[in-house]
């Protein structure tokens, strides 16, 4: 009988036959990682999954298809939920054209890891029907549109039969090339399920490429894990965003006072600098040229000002944008520091996060920023950004590519700060004090309780002292619910209810994407009883 042939029950005993054929993650792990002791606890308990799953019976060939592990969105969800699902109930494979990019390193080292090594992923069939054959996957997980197609196609030229759940990343609205609508309908209406990562491009879907809606799964991104708090509370490295972070909330314990009274008291000049973030691929459809420009207008209408930008990401306009940056003489102004790991420290430090874009699908930056606290601009793409900001309120919506629009509303966000930036100078707001009842994690943990009468627009005295001796804070006021004030910031964002952030959780989504494999594994006669991943479940707390 030939492999194309076999059932499915028939291909899982050739599991152990094709285990030293496939590269193993652990090869790319070097002294350094397991040096770390998150890394070094993390495959211990791993270790423990592959044992006990060695006890049992075979388990099902699950295979993630993408084109590589480059800084982008769909890769990191890609990386995150190979992290999520439980190794002991799925046999976890990877397909990639090039085994690249930023997050090789996150992988964990049961995966076995499949390289097609194309010239042009397009050219790519005739490999990846080879490789297939080799894994024999019962289920294949593909992401973005060009892998979905040809994981689509290379099933029927093979004659494999496996299952398949095909995710988009981006607006299906987004102009392609002529007939790429057509090639992904007929693909997507072959397939188990495709996964949309927002309602939005849920409905899309069905209205631009005629998916049943039967056939539609939406399931937001994983982008919260457990670490999702510490990585978050870790010091920020840049220069101009470490110096309002943890840094000055340390000065102030140690002063006993605002450090700008401080320095005013001392002689130094009192003038506002906020800082802005915008964090992606360097990409056309990123829009960072709209970042640069913005931050010129901005300092050109408020020179009083010392506004500064910041953009993480690496990508093919590094070029152009840096020689923006130098037309519009910004050479000290405008900081792209390429790719960062973990970004989470200068979104909680930065005045603002800024997102540009003419398309996205859920984006990840947007919805760390929320969680951490941050105010937000962000231009109202077709998918994703209305759903992440729905009832955010430190948060302003604007069309995309309006310049005139966008630079308004950084202005009025900016102002909005700088009158509680000027408060702090005031003596009368130096008698506020912390008290226990609302929890800020910075660093260490500190305890406050805020008095807010919601008939008065000033905030009131709170009698008791704080157990750290009182550190003055201006509390903001209930009707702008803006909880962040320079330089404290929530982790989670109080602005934000637990349940709006529990959708882009990894817990959720391994869950979630776990009830697709098994209910595509049992149409083919596979019954599998798991769930997700035990193993990095996640619960969001805000804490009010």
């Amino acid at each position: 009988m030939s492999e194309s042939n076999m059932s499915i029950s028939d291909r899982s005993h050739k599991s152990d036959e094709h285990l030293n054929m496939n590269r193993w993650h652990g090869e790319l792990w070097n002294d350094e990682c397991l040096n770390d002791e998150r890394l070094r606890d993390d495959r211990m308990q791993q270790t423990r999954y592959m044992e006990q799953a060695g006890q049992k019976e075979a388990r099902p060939r699950i295979a993630f298809f993408i084109t590589s592990l480059a800084g982008g969105g769909a890769e990191k969800v890609v990386t995150m939920l190979l992290r999520g699902l439980d190794p002991a109930q799925y046999e976890l494979h990877l397909i990639v054209n090039r085994l690249e990019g930023p997050y090789v390193p996150l992988l964990p080292f049961y995966v076995q890891v499949t390289e097609l090594q194309s010239a042009r992923l397009r050219s790519a069939l005739p490999i990846l029907v080879k490789q297939l054959k080799r894994i024999q996957p019962h289920v294949v997980v593909s992401h973005m549109w060009e892998n979905n197609v040809l994981a689509t196609l290379a099933n029927i030229w093979g004659g494999f039969g496996y299952g398949t759940l095909l995710c988009e990343h981006s607006a299906i609205s987004y102009r392609r090339a002529l007939g790429t609508d057509a090639l992904r309908g007929w693909c997507y209406r072959r397939s188990d399920a495709v996964v949309g990562c927002s309602e939005q491009m849920g409905m899309e879907l069905h209205e631009w490429l005629g998916i049943p809606d039967e056939r539609i799964q939406v399931v937001p991104n994983p982008i919260i894990d457990h670490e999702f708090e510490a990585r978050a509370a870790e010091p920020c490295s840049h220069q101009w965003l470490s110096q309002l972070s943890l840094e000055q909330e340390m000065f102030e314990q140690q002063v006993g006072q605002p450090k700008e009274r401080f320095m005013l008291e001392h002689g130094a000049e009192r003038r506002f600098s906020p800082v802005l973030i915008g964090v992606g691929r360097l990409v056309p459809e990123k829009r960072f040229d709209l970042f640069i420009t913005a931050i010129s207008r901005v300092r050109e209408l408020h020179p009083h000002w010392d506004v500064r930008g910041v953009i993480v990401g690496e990508g093919v306009q590094r070029r152009q944008l840096e020689d923006l940056k130098d037309a519009l003489r910004l050479q000290n102004v405008v900081d792209l520091p390429g790719y960062v790991s973990n970004p989470l420290p200068y979104l909680r430090a930065a005045h603002l996060f800024v997102q540009t874009s003419d398309v996205e699908g859920l984006p990840t930056a947007l919805v760390e920023a929320v969680a951490c606290g941050t105010d937000v601009v962000a231009t109202c793409t077709a998918t994703g950004t209305e759903e992440v900001l729905c009832g955010v309120h430190n948060a302003a919506l604007v069309p995309c590519g309006n310049m005139d629009v966008i630079v308004s509303k950084l202005i009025e966000m900016l102002e909005r700060q700088e009158q509680q930036w000027l408060q702090r100078f005031e003596p009368q707001q130096l008698e506020l004090k912390l008290d226990m009842g609302l929890e800020m994690k910075l660093g260490a943990e500190i305890g406050m309780r805020i008095g807010m009468d919601q008939g008065q627009d000033q905030v009131q005295e709170q009698q008791n002292a704080s157990p750290r001796g009182g550190v003055a804070i201006l509390v903001p006021q209930p009707d702008e619910l803006h909880t962040r004030q320079v330089p404290y910031k929530l982790p989670l964002a109080q602005s934000v209810h637990a349940s709006h952030l529990q959708r882009f959780t990894l817990t959720e989504a391994t869950n979630r994407y776990a009830e697709l494999i098994n209910e595509a594994l049992a149409r083919r006669g596979w019954h599998h009883n798991s769930a997700g991943s035990e193993v990095n479940n996640c619960e969001i707390t805000v804490r009010i």
